[in-house]
């Protein structure tokens, strides 16, 4: 585009400049023209006597000279400037045009352009609105979905829990064996065991107590209640000793399983010992002391 504009706007340089020059040129050649000059006639009168001549008589008169008339000369016809003022009009008006043109389409071009990009803008955006929007609705699904089979699992420990719990109770409740305590002072106790011979001992007494092979002991205190017995579904056997710590109002404030005595190695029943230990209650003795040592014992049987 930019090579056709020069090359028009050249030959309208060329063509404006040729005109004037010819231009020039016929205006000098009309009026700097010599105008002719046609010769003067002189009239002569044949009917008076020429002086002279013979026969006498009156002297001639002297001949009246007349000047010419003047003869107008046509002026020269104006030179045809139509065709080249034509031509330059025409080569103008075409440049004209086609620079009209150019800046037609390249607005053209250029709205089209802006067109697009707002068009590719708008479709980026909402291609990033819709991957947020998949994004947090694939982020709230897993969360649910987690909390869901969180849930579930907690329900269905619960009912394990419970089913345990029952069982045991039916077992309590089913087989009962009878149990005594005894100590340096006269005192009575009863306590019930479960089907493995495992039970709880209890009793009015102080000093120690056994039942179906647990036993507890604590210098100048009674067990109030049953023994705590844990709850296990293990397939290993044997016996574990638990070291109790119990303040003046009888609580167990600790409870740890020591070597001595013990003849299994399961973490899984030293905690179940530990736990069960930290459930038994003893009698308050304010003169005691501020914390009392004493054990637990275990034994453990295949179910």
């Amino acid at each position: 585009m930019n090579e056709n504009e020069n090359r028009h706007r050249g030959s309208g340089i060329v063509g404006t400049v040729l005109f004037h020059l010819i231009l020039i040129l016929i205006l000098c050649y009309s009026h700097l023209r010599a105008v002719p000059v046609e010769e003067e006639a002189l009239l002569v009168d044949y009917s008076q006597p020429v002086a002279g001549g013979g026969g006498g008589g009156a002297p001639a008169a002297p001949a009246q000279t007349t000047s010419p008339t003047p003869v107008e000369t046509p002026a020269a016809p104006p030179a045809k400037q139509a065709n080249l003022y034509d031509g330059q009009t025409k080569e103008t008006q075409d440049f004209e045009e086609a620079a009209a043109l150019a800046e037609a389409k390249k607005r053209e071009q250029e709205k089209a352009r802006a067109a697009k990009e707002a068009a590719d803008k708008a479709a980026a955006e909402a291609r990033a609105k819709a991957e947020a929007e998949a994004k947090a609705r694939a982020e709230a699904e897993a969360k649910a979905k987690a909390e869901a089979e969180a849930k579930a699992k907690a329900e269905a420990k619960a009912r394990e829990e419970a089913q345990k719990t029952a069982n045991a109770k039916n077992a309590m409740s089913a087989f009962g064996k009878s149990g005594s305590g005894s100590a340096n002072t006269s005192g009575s106790g009863s306590g019930q065991g479960n089907l493995t011979g495992s039970g709880n001992g209890n009793g009015n007494g102080s000093g120690s107590g056994s039942n179906g092979g647990n036993s507890w002991g604590l210098a100048g205190r009674s067990l109030v209640g049953n023994l705590p017995k844990p709850t296990y579904n293990s397939q290993e056997t044997g016996t574990v000793v638990v070291e109790i710590t119990v303040d003046k109002t009888g609580a167990v404030v600790a409870a740890k399983v020591i070597s001595k005595g013990t003849t299994v190695q399961s973490s899984y029943l030293w905690a179940q010992a530990e736990s069960a230990a930290k459930k038994a209650k003893f009698n308050a003795d304010a003169k005691a002391n501020a914390l009392q040592k004493g054990t637990i014992t275990y034994h453990f049987t295949l179910k």
